[in-house]
């Protein structure tokens, strides 16, 4: 609904967190627009970078009922993503370098019903579909001192090789989620005598990949 401007800041054990909103009539008809914002910074381990990102998540929610006020829809779409570069401690002797970078967008929406006259007495829908992109990269440098090599086909005395004492390793892990569902349920209300009952029926379907 229609709120006024809002700004909130928290501290807490190496998060930062910075946040507005602000809510919207739009009219009778159309209804109401909600704006939201967050930023994000955390670094729970000050004796190293590896743990520190930051992140931007926003959201808009607009919110529609009837005339007769029987019908409530809300649609609700967020979108996020992290903010960090490269992440790398100049202290770090096996100049470790880590990347995480996530993504994530996702809209909902949310139908309620009240009947009038009718056999049920009301109708809920609950529907959202999220996708996300995810991507970790880390590398670092290996060091196994060199390795003696044997490089003859003969008996005998020679002299060998050795491997480079040290080595560069990559790893590098992306991925792309998505999930989503959709329910429905309906209710009624049933009295005999001095007892009540609430009748609940629905169904549910849900994917993931």
């Amino acid at each position: 609904g229609k709120t006024p401007f809002k700004f909130y800041t928290s501290f807490r054990e190496g998060v930062s967190e910075y946040g507005a909103s602000k809510g919207f009539k739009l009219s009778n008809r159309l209804g109401h627009l909600n704006i939201s914002a967050n930023y994000l910074e955390s670094n729970t381990d000050p004796r190293t970078s590896f743990m520190k990102y930051e992140r931007i998540n926003t959201n808009i929610m607009w919110g529609w009922n009837n005339a007769k006020n029987n019908i409530k829809n809300v649609v609700s779409i967020d979108y996020g993503f992290n903010k960090d570069q490269f992440n790398f401690d100049q202290e770090d002797i096996e100049n470790r370098m880590l990347r995480n970078s996530k993504t994530d967008f996702a809209i909902s929406n949310r139908l309620k019903w009240n009947f009038d006259d009718a056999f049920l007495d009301n109708l809920n829908f609950n529907a959202q579909y999220k996708v996300s992109n995810q991507n970790t990269y880390e590398s670092k440098i290996i060091n196994v001192g060199g390795m003696v090599v044997g490089t003859s086909t003969e008996e005998g005395i020679y002299e060998g090789t050795y491997t480079l004492p040290s080595y560069t390793t990559i790893k590098a892990i992306d991925g792309k989620p998505i999930a989503g569902f959709a329910s429905l349920d309906v209710f009624k209300t049933v009295n005999t005598g001095t007892f009540t009952h609430n009748l609940t029926a629905g169904t549910e379907v849900r994917l993931s990949d």
